[in-house]
């Protein structure tokens, strides 16, 4: 009997690996932070963000990826991509993945912002600003 059981234990999980495998892209849903983001996050998603301000590119450049379905959340957050007069932050939301922010989102805030929504990605915001605002520089927007 106890030889059985293992038996059964090891196809149990031999099954569920390969139901993992099969599974929707959805259950492998990722959102990434690289380099210079605050709030980083990294990890499965949803990514709720729940303070004041999301920047992305602050005194070095910043990229955050939304991928295969994930969501974020940035519901009070203003965000700022290229927040840093001499950096570049980049946002990429791609394979199904949703943003909502009942914010702003400013693309080149103070330096360069580049924004790439792509396969079958979806934003939505309240208001948004192309290119920057002084006091620290022009700001410029990378259109893709």
């Amino acid at each position: 009997m106890t030889r059985k059981w293992s038996i059964n234990r090891r196809f149990v999980a031999a099954a569920l690996l390969l139901a993992l495998l099969a599974a929707p892209t959805g259950l492998w849903a990722a959102i990434t932070t690289f380099d210079d983001v605050v709030p980083p996050f990294s990890g499965l998603g949803p990514w709720v963000i729940a303070q004041d301000e999301l920047r992305i590119g602050i005194t070095s450049d910043g990229r955050v990826e939304v991928d295969a379905g994930s969501v974020v959340n940035s519901s009070a957050a203003e965000v700022y991509l290229g927040w840093g007069p001499a950096t570049t932050g980049t946002v990429l939301i791609t394979g199904g993945s949703q943003w909502t922010t009942l914010n702003t989102m400013s693309i080149g805030a103070h330096g360069v912002g580049a924004l790439r929504v792509e396969d079958k990605g979806e934003l939505t915001t309240v208001a948004g600003w192309i290119g920057g605002y002084d006091p620290f520089g022009p700001g410029e927007p990378l259109a893709s």
